[in-house]
């Protein structure tokens, strides 16, 4: 294992959290895995998360907070009040935040009081043009989204903060016009800004209501994936993924999920899968592990060749 993989799944000195405040969601897309049956945070395990935090933040070099959901500025409180007691512990460590939102809520102001706290990497997701989009990324009780995301972005053009946006664009078999149409729309709208970037992603079925969506088979998704990324003119505007010694979150020693209830998992995706809760949190800030479990994903740290496989996705590894 190289020091690189080493310090990504081992080294004690990182520290990721991936936090849910809330697990409800404003959209209802038609490809999604969760059932949004929690809620959000309790007052008393976001005093756990800080609790947390302040223990195990001595001694570390990176600190990291993923913000997930549901969409999780539906509880941007919760999201303020962490970042902020994270800002006045003070330490001698490298803190540095990010969110997976969709977009909907994420304005200007609101955009610029994060960045204020620390949040300053967003990644958003769009289904292609206007007419593909508001198809499958539906507002709760079927409002169209795609107008307010956009506006939204092309907002932040004008913010003079230092923040990143990764454009997440959908593509699947009922949508590849209108991917390919917003490509070029969003090369010619932001290609001059060096905040935005295009990660191209095929939907795939990851279990829950949405698992009867049709997608593509590996060849299709794969042939089709060249096709966009040749319309993308300005090659620096394409995220270049996690490359050859990626590994995923889950297969980190060093990386915890704390859901809205106070569950600990290991992935985003599984979230109804009972191997997926490795532990919980309590109140005063104490973390119980299931070690068993946990072993079951961090078992790509402990094999050769193969096992590479595990540390790049230990849900789906043999």
């Amino acid at each position: 294992m190289t020091p690189n993989l080493f310090t990504k799944v081992w080294d004690p000195r990182y520290f990721h959290l991936i936090l849910f405040p809330t697990e409800k969601c404003s959209f209802r897309c038609k490809y999604c895995y969760e059932d949004f049956s929690v809620g959000r945070m309790a007052p008393e395990l976001v005093q756990g998360v800080k609790r947390l935090i302040e223990k195990r933040v001595q001694g570390v070099k990176q600190f990291e907070i993923s913000w997930f959901g549901g969409e999780p500025l539906l509880a941007k409180d919760i999201i303020f009040d962490v970042q902020d007691f994270v800002q006045s512990i003070g330490g001698n460590f490298d803190f540095s935040a990010n969110m997976t939102t969709n977009g909907f809520a994420l304005d200007v102001n609101l955009a610029k009081k994060l960045c204020e706290r620390g949040v300053r990497t967003f990644q958003i997701s769009l289904d292609g043009s206007k007419e593909y989009h508001d198809v499958s990324r539906v507002g709760k009780g079927g409002f169209p989204t795609f107008d307010r995301i956009m506006g939204n972005l092309l907002a932040l053009r004008e913010l003079d903060v230092d923040f990143k946006v990764l454009l997440r664009l959908h593509y699947h078999p009922g949508n590849v016009d209108g991917v390919k149409q917003l490509v070029r729309k969003l090369v010619s709208d932001f290609c001059a800004d060096k905040r935005f970037k295009i990660h191209l992603k095929s939907v795939n079925n990851l279990g829950g209501p949405g698992d009867t969506f049709v997608v593509f088979d590996h060849r299709a998704r794969e042939r089709l994936k060249l096709e966009l990324e040749a319309l993308i003119s300005n090659r620096e505007m394409l995220h270049s993924g996690g490359g050859h010694d990626y590994v995923c979150y889950a297969a980190r020693l060093n990386s915890l999920a704390i859901r809205a209830d106070g569950r600990i998992s290991k992935c985003t995706v599984a979230l109804t899968d009972p191997k997926n809760t490795v532990g919980r949190l309590d109140f005063s800030g104490r973390v119980s592990i299931d070690k068993e479990k946990l072993r079951y994903w961090a078992r790509g740290a402990e094999l050769e060749g193969s096992g590479l496989d595990a540390l790049r996705c230990p849900l789906h590894a043999r």
